[in-house]
């Protein structure tokens, strides 16, 4: 009984001072360059406040009241909610009172049980604990929580075999469109051919042998080339055929699937156009379903394309080489090691880790010549992460089997369209599919991502694209008013900070990649050099610890097809600078010892 009463006298104490605090501090929107806060008060003016009329002077106690409020669900950053007050703070941080009054009880009434819980654990023995129980672990054991669940469950597989459907339609048809165009380029070479023989034939020949032989013979071949020909294009489209039939999802009952997701698309994704010219229903949503099948392909690494005229890449590409790595018995997260690829930029540079194994699960600081901040990387199922609750409770629930996360500040503006994304290596590759399959991705990923640079084929195979375009989150803050990229679970996209169409900060995810895919709307923005930015990438189709793509209907391992080369998270300008490089290699990309000594007894 006294404890009720006293939890409930508390909770009145509480809010009779959050409503003094709401009068005693200026409650006004903040802008930041084209972003706006609104609604929100400093962190100096409530401790100062607190200060003044509560703690009598002493800033520990009031900062240790404002996180109270804060924990209590009456006030709370205005990006990222676990941001708590603390003493001597010189950023400018914003505050703001929690409107939702509903939430703010169901938050209190969390604490509560969470202070009921910790005051039962202290009446236990030793070696025994009391698990806590709140709100959100009460409605999880509900049938209508359950009933959710399986709902969502169900919803998750429908959309994952949509898309595998929809992957395969388009792949069909764009292997058919490019055979049936090189079938006709064929048929038209050689009808050219054959009225240039005619030609010769009944203008040179004939007169000179007076008789038939000549068109006998002449026709004869010209037949022959032609039937050998179509017999050639007939046989290479029939072969194309069974490869697909043998490699990718049967779509004979996907019409109306597909049509559903469009529909589903248009609804779910509105799509902001161009000023200077009217809204087309049509035309934006076929825009939307060229992006969605964007994002879908572009996760294949195994792509060709011609090199984009201006993508012009100056620099030779340097890494790291297994030779530089240490042993693998000494690799904090075998089979996984992840590091700083420090040959490609001398200025790039971790400094509590320097050369060796990065942290997996927890930031770690860096900086370049033209970037200084943190990068957070975590991978699923690979073993001894350095914050494995952290990496549970981001993973539980997702089909994500891989996220990193940068965040920091640019040393110099840089257009949109500059700052480039992706993979290069320094070797061929290998195992490469069907030259067929390659050039129909090519041509798709042509359509789909017209500033992309992918380029399979070669001696150096690049794979690049604009990072503002291809991230999953992209957001810009003042600084000291960024989220915690350890604790936010899910980052929210604001591209305000960018300005014009964005200022608004009502663009959506796909409206923003849909938008900044043209690298010529892409020129039209900047980095600055005073805004925090956040990129968030995260996929589900790498598993780092088997070093595979997941494809649905396969696994398909990587080792044989990267040539003993790691897969990178960097970014780089498009005249070869480097903002940040670091490379996550695999056990099984390194040379197989015995290999390696008869190499040497053959030499």
């Amino acid at each position: 009984m006294d404890s009720s009463i006293s939890s409930s006298s508390l909770e009145d104490e509480l809010a009779e001072l959050a409503q003094s605090l709401k009068g005693g501090v200026e409650i006004c929107d903040r802008k930041w360059r084209t972003k706006t806060y609104p609604d929100c008060f400093l962190h100096s003016d409530a401790v100062s406040w607190m200060m003044r009329t509560v703690t009598g002077g002493s800033e520990d106690a009031a900062v240790t009241k404002l996180n109270a409020l804060r924990e209590c669900g009456y006030i709370q950053h205005v990006v990222d909610p676990n941001k708590p007050f603390k003493a001597r703070q010189t950023k400018m941080l914003y505050f703001c009172f929690v409107q939702d009054k509903q939430v703010a009880r169901a938050r209190w009434q969390v604490a509560k049980i969470q202070l009921a819980n910790r005051q039962g654990t202290k009446t236990m023995t030793a070696g025994k604990q009391l698990k806590r129980r709140d709100v959100e672990t009460i409605w999880q054991g509900s049938d209508e929580w359950v009933s959710h669940k399986t709902r969502v469950d169900r919803m998750e597989d429908s959309i994952l075999k949509l898309t595998e459907t929809q992957v395969a339609v388009q792949t069909k048809l764009e292997i058919v469109h490019q055979a049936t165009i090189s079938l006709i380029q064929t048929v038209a070479a050689t009808a050219l051919l054959l009225l240039i023989l005619l030609a010769y034939t009944l203008l040179v020949i004939i007169p000179s042998l007076h008789q038939t032989t000549g068109i006998v013979v002449l026709t004869a071949i010209t037949g022959t080339v032609l039937i050998g020909a179509f017999v050639r294009q007939g046989r290479d489209l029939f072969s194309v055929w069974l490869a697909l039939d043998s490699c990718v999802v049967q779509a004979s009952q996907g019409t109306d699937a597909v049509e559903d997701y469009e529909v589903a698309l248009t609804r779910d994704f509105p799509l902001d156009n161009d000023d200077d010219q009217p809204f087309n229903p049509r035309k934006s949503r076929r825009a939307m379903m060229r992006k969605a099948r964007s994002s879908i392909i572009l996760k294949e690494p195994l792509l060709v394309r011609a090199q984009s005229s201006h993508l012009k890449l100056v620099q030779k590409v340097q890494q790291r080489q297994p030779n530089d790595l240490p042993d693998p018995s000494l690799w904090p997260h075998r089979p996984v090691f992840c590091c700083v690829n420090t040959p490609v930029d001398p200025s790039l540079f971790v400094p509590e880790y320097q050369l060796g194994a990065l942290p997996l699960g927890q930031p770690f600081r860096f900086s370049s010549d033209l970037f200084e901040g943190q990068c957070l990387i975590r991978l699923k199922h690979v073993p001894h992460s350095d914050n494995p609750e952290g990496d549970a409770a981001y993973f539980n629930g997702r089909r994500r089997l891989f996220q990193t996360v940068v965040q920091g500040r640019f040393k110099e503006p840089l257009p949109l369209n500059n700052v480039l994304t992706g993979h290069e290596f320094v070797k061929p590759l290998q195992n490469l599919p069907h030259p067929w399959i390659l050039k129909a991705a090519t041509n798709l990923i042509g359509k789909l991502a017209p500033g992309a640079e992918i380029q399979v084929v070669g001696s150096e195979p690049t794979m690049l694209a604009s990072m503002a375009a291809t991230s999953q989150v992209v957001r810009g803050d003042e600084p000291g008013n960024e989220p915690d990229i350890c604790s936010s679970a899910d980052l929210k996209e604001d591209c305000s900070c960018f300005g014009g169409k964005f200022s608004t900060g009502k663009i959506s995810t796909a409206g923003r990649k849909l938008h900044l895919a043209s690298p010529t709307r892409a020129a039209q923005y900047n980095f600055d050099t005073e805004t925090v930015y956040t990129f968030d990438f995260y996929q589900s189709l790498l598993n780092v610890a088997t070093y595979s793509l997941d494809l649905g209907v396969a696994n398909v391992g990587m080792a044989p097809v990267l040539n003993g080369q790691p897969i990178q998270c960097l970014c780089k300008t498009s005249d070869g600078r480097y903002l940040w490089s670091f490379q996550i290699w695999h056990e099984s990309l390194l040379p197989d010892p015995e290999d390696d000594e008869q190499d040497k007894k053959s030499r």
